[in-house]
Parts: C-alpha cells; sequence; structure tokens
C-alpha cells in the first residue's frame, strides 16, 4: 500500500491482481487498473484515442483496456503465446505477434480472429502497422522482417534486418524506420514497406561483456532525437545511451540508479522517455535536461512502458499489475 498523506488519497495493492485507487474524504473505492493472471510482458497504446492500451501477458493472453474507465474491453485468447502487439492506426484492428512464428490480425469492433498466417520460423519480437493500416510488418527474433496487406493476409515480401538473435523491437511514429536490439548492440535498418531490402542504415555495439545472448536489452525512438534511437542493455547496467544513427556514434546518455533497464518508451511529444527497472523503480527522464525522478509503485520487474496517445498519462507494468500515471507538465 501507497498512500499520499497531504492528497489523503492512495494505492492499495491485493494478491488477486487488482489494484485499488482510494481517496479518504468521499469514501470512494474506484478499481485503478485490473490484473492480469500472470506477469504483463508488452503494451501498446492507440494513436487515435488515448484510452485504448493493449496488454500482453505470461498466459499468451491479449487484452484491450479502457484506461479511464479502468475496464477491460475485449480479450483474446489464440492458440499460440502471443509475445508483441500493435492496434492499427484506425484502432479497429489489433496484430498479435506470437512465440511460434504465427502472426494474427483481430478485430476489435466484432471481437474475433480475423486472420492468422505462420510468417517467421522462431519468435516475434515486434510488429507494427504502416502509416496507412494497409500493411502489417512482422520481426523475429533471428532478423526476419515480413511485410503482410492488412486485409488479405497475402505476404509482400520478406526481408532480413541485418542481425539477429534480436530481443526488442521500436519504430518511429511513421513506421518508416526500425531499429532492433540484441544484447550488445542495435541495428538501425529502414522499414521494407514499398521497397526491396530493409537495408540496415548503422550498427551499434556497446563494446561491453562480448555477444552474450542472456543479456537483456530494450530500445526505444524518441521525437526529441531526431535521427537517434534510446538504447539500454544488462550488459551495463543503468545507463540509457542516445545513439544517432547519422552520425553513427553516441551523443549522450543517462545513468539511472535501479539498476538494469528493462523497458524503455518515449512520449508522443518528445518531452520524456521512461525507463522501468529490474528493481521495480520507473524513472520518468526529461529529454531537454537529462534530469530524472524515480515514481514508485512496483515491487517487481516492470517489463514494459508505454506513454498514451494525449502525453499525459504513463502506464507501467510491474509483474501483474499495471499502473497508470498522470504526467504534469513539471516536476
Amino acid at each position: 500500500m501507497q498512500f499520499d498523506a497531504a492528497t489523503r488519497e492512495g494505492i492499495v495493492s491485493t494478491d488477486t491482481a487488482r489494484v485499488w485507487y482510494l481517496t479518504l474524504p468521499n469514501k470512494p473505492e474506484v478499481p485503478l487498473v485490473s490484473g492480469h493472471p500472470g506477469p504483463i510482458t508488452a503494451l501498446c497504446s492507440a494513436s487515435n484515442d488515448s484510452q485504448a492500451l493493449a496488454s500482453v501477458a505470461a498466459d499468451g493472453a491479449l487484452r484491450l483496456w479502457h484506461l479511464h474507465k479502468a475496464t477491460l474491453t475485449v480479450e483474446f485468447h489464440p492458440v499460440e503465446r502471443c509475445t508483441c502487439c500493435d492496434i492499427s492506426p484506425s484502432g479497429e484492428c489489433i496484430a498479435a505477434g506470437c512465440e511460434d512464428g504465427t502472426l494474427r490480425i483481430f478485430d476489435v469492433l466484432q471481437p474475433g480472429a480475423k486472420w492468422s498466417a505462420v510468417r517467421h520460423g522462431c519468435s516475434i519480437i515486434g510488429v507494427i502497422f504502416s502509416a496507412d493500416g494497409q500493411k502489417l510488418a512482422s520481426l523475429s527474433s533471428n532478423g526476419n522482417v515480413a511485410i503482410s496487406e492488412t486485409e488479405t493476409s497475402r505476404i509482400v515480401r520478406s526481408d532480413e534486418a541485418g542481425s539477429s538473435n534480436l530481443v526488442s523491437m521500436s519504430a518511429t511514429s511513421d513506421g518508416r524506420t526500425c531499429a532492433a536490439a540484441w544484447a550488445s548492440g542495435l541495428v538501425v535498418f529502414s522499414m521494407p514497406w514499398d521497397d526491396p531490402g530493409g537495408n540496415p542504415r548503422a550498427t551499434y555495439v556497446c563494446g561491453q561483456g562480448g555477444d552474450c545472448q542472456d543479456a537483456s536489452a530494450c530500445v526505444a525512438f524518441s521525437p526529441a532525437y531526431p535521427h537517434a534511437v534510446l538504447f539500454s542493455t544488462a550488459l551495463i547496467p543503468g545507463r540509457v545511451v542516445c545513439f544517432d544513427y547519422r552520425q553513427n556514434k553516441v551523443v549522450r546518455h543517462v545513468d539511472l540508479p535501479g539498476g538494469v533497464v528493462a523497458s524503455l518508451g518515449a512520449s508522443p511529444n518528445g518531452v520524456w522517455f521512461a525507463a522501468g527497472s529490474q528493481s521495480g523503480a520507473v524513472f520518468l527522464v526529461d529529454c531537454a535536461s537529462q534530469q530524472w525522478k524515480e515514481l514508485g509503485g512496483h515491487r517487481q520487474r516492470v517489463a514494459a512502458v508505454q506513454f498514451c496517445a494525449c502525453n499525459t498519462k504513463l502506464v507501467t507494468a510491474g509483474g501483474a499489475v499495471m499502473m497508470v500515471r498522470r504526467l504534469g507538465e513539471g516536476w
């Protein structure tokens, strides 16, 4: 339980994976976020709706939430365990990548699967819709990129990202540039929506600890840093570097005290980026000043952080609990 005596508000977490938000003056009990039966592994917000958020958990299910109402909108249980997801620009569909390489698209308006197709021979680590929603890209852990038509499921092309042993992926808001990370580095490449060949633009290797394939790594683009990407690896605990892929060098870095960074996310307006740690801490970093502050609440590894389209909400996932945090304009 955490309680703020100044505002007479508090957050209580129970062993049923439910979190409650309490305000003492009026004595209401409002469920802040309903939990999951297992640890949350991925989050994705809708670009056209600041209240819609999708989550993937260890049980392999895909869930869509309404943040303001703190309610579950729809839930999908594919045969294959989901590993990642993306919401279409229209908000009418959700794509899910699965552990066995299967790609699925679900209809939100009339809940159900639209189609399913095997796209890769190993786990999918990231999926992203094109800006017009007509195509869907998927990236597997061995570096294979597949482009599929959203409506027909027809595969348009298949290319290589230029690396393997990948563990995380991020893309720019327009979907044209992608970064994929492995334990000790990352590769930045153009997404082959129309042109064949996702030619690598740059590769960064941190040079620490060799190519340890067991270490985690995460990556995220921020509008605050044009032509650059944020990256952190367990090989350098607590450090987030900003790699400029045009200059092919690290241009800045931030050292955080929470140990290994388990997740990264940036606000759409480029004001903030967030880092979730293995220890359960969440750090909110001002992109302009590089100053940071720690946000409490979690007791387990923060596997995912996601800003909403409105830029005023940050969702963090630690264990089976999601927390929705309201962000102010200043510190």
